[in-house]
C-alpha cells in the first residue's frame, strides 16, 4: 500500500497545477490503472506517467 500512498501524494501536488476536471480525470486512471495491475504498483506508475504525458501532449497540441 506504500505505493498507493506515494500516488494520493503525487496527486495532491498534482492538484495545485490542474483544474478539478483534470484531478477527476486522474483519479478514473488510478483506479482504473490499480484494478488492472494492483500486483504491479511500479507498472501502475510507469502507466500513470505516460498517459499524464501523452494528455498533457494534446492539451498543449
Amino acid at each position: 500500500w506504500h505505493s498507493i500512498d506515494n500516488l494520493i501524494v503525487y496527486i495532491g501536488h498534482l492538484y495545485t497545477h490542474f483544474t478539478q476536471f483534470h484531478i477527476a480525470d486522474m483519479f478514473l486512471r488510478v483506479y482504473a490503472c490499480i484494478s488492472a495491475m494492483d500486483h504491479h504498483p511500479p507498472r501502475v506508475m510507469k502507466a500513470l506517467m505516460q498517459s499524464c504525458n501523452a494528455k498533457e501532449s494534446v492539451s498543449i497540441a
